[in-house]
């Protein structure tokens, strides 16, 4: 058929059929409608590959011929007749290899088809680029059989073109909405998953809510109770019974720092009572605490007898001192000191005791410690929620199904109206 033929073919008026289908259904339409279409076009093809079978052997009878053929002018250097005949030799030999590699017992797909044609490209490349000198060489001596050759190889290339139109023009574009409709149930599959998980995520965000709300609620009302309050009203007494107990130790530490070097001194020289008297000197508050008997005041009275009679070297300004402090030391006084700081101590035990027993700090931990597991849970799903509602607002399924409509239309003279299955239920 001639160009202006086929023009005039396309301006025919086609009749256009309707057909309403479902999602589910269009996929088993197509391959019905297009298995002629592509039955035909693989017969097409088919004929092409034979014709290059009979184009191979036409070519190969003109190589023959090409080598058979016999000088007209006997007449030429020997130099000369031996290049030719090297440049013939090579020409024939590189073109027969070409022809030979042209495998036509190939599957009759796209790919298999489309890669035959690549490769008879690529090879067709080469062998120009390879036989260049030797097809000017040939063209000089033998120009009418070498160009029967290159005739020969022409037709080959038309046949070659003629398999492209009918694998990138009319096969390709059968096969491309083939892929778009997969793709179209491989989008409506996953808008399902991810509308059930979205629905899901939302359930579950919004129980998270609630249960943020209802432990919010205990949590207002443990802090409104009155056992709540006692505790803190513990907490508040465990800190003063702090602070007095290191006033009264503090008043203990001074009465004991003059002696500090003194007593370390005389635990040097004692015969007994080391232990306690280096106590006095490192600890002196833990030592008052163990000190029953304040056995401190026979300490100190040793302790100013040894300074007074240089059994230990004291100088002079630390010697005053030294007796000075101990002079103001009162049995009375450090007992006033060992009994508050054991009172201090016994009543501060009993408050963490009662700290320790009581649940309410238990239940407000918990009810925070839940608190902050929900915050993360809601956070959580709603980033995930908010990621699949944008991934579903970019879903192009109206644009696929257009797609598929119009190719339908131009392929096969069919208007189709594409229904989502879940609509109809």
């Amino acid at each position: 058929m001639s160009w202006l033929g086929s023009l005039f073919k396309k301006k025919e008026k086609v009749e256009i059929k309707t057909i309403d289908l479902d999602i589910s259904e269009l996929a088993e339409w197509y391959k019905t409608v297009s298995k002629n279409e592509i039955t035909t076009i693989k017969q097409k093809i088919k004929s092409h590959l034979e014709e290059i079978e009979v184009k191979k052997k036409n070519t190969k009878e003109k190589l023959d011929n090409l080598e058979k053929e016999e000088l007209k002018n006997k007449n030429i250097p020997v130099r000369e007749i031996q290049i030719m005949q090297g440049n013939k030799d090579a020409y024939i030999k590189i073109t027969n290899q070409f022809i030979e590699s042209l495998n036509t017992n190939i599957e009759l797909s796209y790919e298999p088809c489309k890669d035959f044609c690549d490769n008879f490209k690529l090879g067709l490349k080469n062998l120009r680029e390879s036989t260049k000198r030797s097809y000017s060489v040939l063209m000089h001596f033998f120009e009418n059989e070498a160009s029967k050759v290159t005739k020969e190889i022409n037709t080959l290339i038309n046949v070659i073109s003629e398999i492209e139109d009918q694998i990138d023009g009319n096969l390709k574009p059968i096969l491309e909405v083939e892929d778009k409709i997969s793709q179209l149930n491989k989008e409506i599959r996953t808008q399902f998953k991810q509308g059930d998980e979205l629905e899901g995520d939302k359930t579950n965000l919004n129980k998270a809510k609630k249960s943020l709300e209802k432990i919010d609620k205990e949590l207002e009302q443990l802090l409104k109770s009155e056992e709540f309050k006692n505790v803190e009203r513990l907490k508040n007494k465990k800190d003063n019974i702090l602070n007095e107990l290191k006033q009264n130790d503090y008043a203990i530490i001074n009465i004991f720092s003059p002696l500090e070097t003194p007593l370390k001194k005389l635990e040097r020289v004692s015969i007994d009572g080391n232990a306690l008297i280096e106590k006095y000197a490192t600890n002196p508050t833990a030592a008052l605490e163990e000190d029953s008997e304040l056995k401190i005041m026979q300490i100190l009275t040793k302790l100013s007898n040894a300074i007074n009679t240089e059994q230990i070297d004291v100088r002079d300004k630390k010697k005053e001192k030294a007796l000075e402090a101990i002079e103001k030391v009162d049995k009375s006084q450090l007992q006033s000191y060992k009994t508050r700081r054991e009172q201090l101590k016994q009543t501060q035990l009993e408050n963490e005791r009662t700290l320790k027993n009581s649940r309410i700090g238990k239940d407000i931990d918990e009810c925070e410690y839940r608190k902050e597991h929900l915050r993360d849970k809601i956070k959580r799903l709603e980033d995930k929620t908010a990621t699949t509602e944008k991934k579903l607002e970019a879903k192009d399924i109206e644009n696929i199904k257009n797609s598929i409509t119009e190719d339908a239309e131009h392929l096969f003279n069919t208007k189709i109206k594409i229904k989502d299955d879940e609509a109809d239920n």
